[in-house]
């Protein structure tokens, strides 16, 4: 992933695995735009602006820790 690209992020299986689980069965190509999507309803229900690699990262952290 390029640094400073914080809409660019990775589908890697940790990612889809979790996604998965959620009800959101996807590919490594549906994953990018399925992220982003999800930044930005975050970030308008927020009123912060989140992006699609802190969406990323949420996921790992929550996939790494067993939530």
């Amino acid at each position: 992933m390029p640094i400073g690209h914080q809409d660019t992020v990775k589908r890697d299986r940790m990612v889809l695995r979790w996604l998965a689980r959620h009800g959101a069965e996807t590919t490594p190509d549906s994953a990018r735009p399925l992220l982003r999507h999800i930044a930005q309803v975050l970030s308008e229900e927020t009123g912060r602006g989140i992006t699609a690699w802190e969406v990323d990262h949420a996921i790992w952290q929550a996939a790494r820790s067993g939530r």
